[in-house]
């Protein structure tokens, strides 16, 4: 190769780099949203509130079941969670758009006390929205298979009944003692009737 060439060859190269097309480099963007949302949760100090006119509702159906509602709480971000408790302790958990739950095998003629707090996203609660209630005895007491009534001392103007004693799943609180409709005696055992 001739020094001409050479110089020829070394001057195309040059002009090959100058010309060629310098890309930019490659730039990220990380996106900060859920780091923000996590930031703006972890500022919030501020507890759901009940409105002041705010109360319990409880209606008991036939079945065993206890509606229980409330009003919607507020709060400065929003409420995520409403969870209801039962003489404290935990029973349901439902969301935040939910202002009402159906509780389900309550004991009867039990004597229980329930709540309703508010959460939001940060987990702050509010305070705690309470009413008490008696649940209902619908058990009615049921005689024993073999169960008998016993007639004695009998005179011309009286006699003495005594029976088996009925069960119940709360407790048997007393006996009517009735000839077709018409009610003779109330008592709690055996009677004497004149």
């Amino acid at each position: 190769m001739t020094r001409g060439m050479l110089i020829l060859v070394l001057m195309s190269l040059a002009l090959a780099c100058e010309n060629k097309a310098v890309e930019p480099a490659a730039t990220t963007s990380k996106d900060t949203s859920d780091v923000q949302n996590t930031a703006d949760v972890a500022k919030d100090t501020q507890a759901p509130t009940w409105p002041d006119d705010a109360s319990l509702k409880l209606v008991e159906s036939a079945n065993r079941e206890l509606t229980v509602s409330w009003p919607h709480a507020t709060d400065d971000t929003a409420v995520t969670s409403y969870t209801v408790y039962q003489n404290g302790l935990k029973l349901v958990t439902v969301s935040g758009e939910n202002t009402a739950t159906i509780l389900s095998n309550l004991p009867m003629a039990a004597d229980i006390s329930l709540a309703v707090r508010a959460k939001d996203a940060a987990k702050n609660v509010s305070e705690s929205l309470s009413a008490n209630t008696k649940t209902s005895d619908i058990d009615a007491p049921a005689w024993p298979v073999n169960a008998s009534v016993s007639v004695s001392q009998i005179d011309e103007t009286s006699a003495h009944l005594t029976w088996t004693q009925a069960t119940d799943n709360v407790a048997v609180t007393g006996y009517r003692v009735m000839n077709g409709t018409q009610t003779l005696a109330e008592t709690n055992n055996a009677v004497k009737l004149c």
